[in-house]
């Protein structure tokens, strides 16, 4: 899916279960013109996303309740039980060897995100994820 700013929906989850690393993620996608939701664990995040379509997920994969592997299965069920258009699910965790990455890309997860990360790792993401995205 794509995300243009020529009208398409830029909405996009956060579930994260730290509030400074929410909101350092929350700033910096907001800068790109995204209107995050956050959800404090998986299970929050779980249910923002059956009731919202979000195209672009990002996921803590260490949280209380639902970690972000459960957060994967789950709206991988609820886009097949709804029919919906398949979302990006993108791992966020400190786990970050090429061992880390390749377990995660293996489990399903569409991309991943490396703890601490910079904006200019944001922008990155952003583009291997769409690179209809153009300048952000």
């Amino acid at each position: 899916m794509a995300w243009t700013m020529q009208g398409m929906d830029m909405a996009l989850l956060v579930c994260e279960d730290n509030p400074v690393n929410t909101l350092v993620l929350q700033e910096m996608l907001e800068t790109f013109g995204f209107e995050v939701t956050c959800a404090e664990d998986g299970l929050a995040g779980l249910e923002q996303f059956a009731g919202t379509p979000f195209p672009l997920v990002l996921t803590d994969i260490e949280m209380p309740r639902v970690d972000g592997f459960g957060v994967l299965v789950g709206v991988r069920q609820v886009e097949q039980q709804s029919g919906r258009q398949r979302s990006i699910v993108v791992a966020v965790t400190a786990h970050a060897t090429p061992q880390d990455r390749r377990r995660f890309l293996d489990a399903g997860f569409d991309d991943f995100l490396a703890k601490p990360f910079r904006i200019d790792d944001i922008r990155a993401l952003l583009h291997r994820v769409d690179p209809t995205l153009g300048t952000l």
